[in-house]
């Protein structure tokens, strides 16, 4: 009997640690769970702002606009905030915690910064006290420069987009020793007509695509369809040729260079 009552009093000790060591284990544990919760929707939030930001830049570089749910034109700036908002929809985005320098979306050759301040107010008493108020605040930010051939093809004008090839063109004198065509290019009837031409200031060359009215060349190989429009910029350039290699070598090098590229 004795053994028994033994074996009795030695199954009710481990059956009360055992639920002792469950009841101190259940807090740490719920803790983790609610700490991995909790930053994990941190996580989140910051990744979905970081990516509504890059958009928005995305967006700013390209000089567009958009309309309002009524159909109405906004503003380059406002175009920008909407872009935020529409990527970023499951958080509650302060418009006044956002910014945009330059503040109307930056010209061509400008870079552009979209920024956006968020606070993220945490839910999980124990943890909310750690934060002042609860909430932490952090900061996303990007910039990109409005620059590139294909920025009529983005929105800009052909003449922005001439100016901005002959502004990055300048260390090389290419105001001086050649020029810079955009072209805009509509396909219709099945023929790739040139519909606007833009040249840089000052230079008479004539275009290697085509003249306004005409049919463009060398469109062929692009696999255009009716009503698609296309833009060019083609990049002229005279060479001033300063040693004798080309003589020497044998070798011909050209003194006019000519690029062209499409978007």
């Amino acid at each position: 009997m004795m053994g028994f009552r033994s074996f009795g009093r030695l199954f009710r000790a481990n059956r009360g640690s055992t639920v002792l060591e469950l009841a101190l284990a259940i807090p740490i544990v719920m803790i983790l769970f609610m700490g991995i919760f909790e930053f994990g929707r941190l996580f989140y939030a910051r990744v979905t702002m970081q990516h509504a930001v890059a958009e928005a830049a995305r967006f700013a570089v390209t000089g567009g606009t958009l309309d309002d749910d009524q159909g109405d034109s906004l503003t380059r700036a406002q175009s920008i905030v909407a872009v935020i908002q529409r990527q970023a929809t499951a958080l509650d985005i302060d418009v006044d915690q956002l910014s945009i320098d330059p503040s109307d979306g930056g010209g061509p050759s400008q870079v552009v910064t979209v920024s956006g301040n968020f606070s993220y107010d945490f839910v999980t008493p124990g943890i909310q006290d750690v934060f002042p108020d609860g909430e932490y605040t952090f900061t996303v930010s990007t910039s990109m420069k409005r620059e590139g051939a294909n920025l009529a093809a983005r929105g800009s004008s052909l003449g922005e987009s001439v100016n901005v090839v002959m502004t990055n063109g300048s260390t090389i004198g290419l105001a001086s020793k050649g020029g810079a065509i955009a072209t805009r290019i509509t396909v219709t009837g099945g023929a790739p007509l040139i519909v606007e031409q833009s040249a840089s200031t000052g230079y008479g060359g004539l275009s290697q695509v085509g003249n306004v009215g005409g049919t463009a060349t060398g469109m062929d190989d692009l696999g255009l369809v009716d009503g698609q429009s296309v833009h060019t910029m083609e990049v002229f350039y005279t060479n001033d040729q300063i040693t004798p290699f080309g003589s020497l070598m044998g070798v011909f090098v050209p003194s006019q260079l000519y690029e062209r590229a499409v978007f």
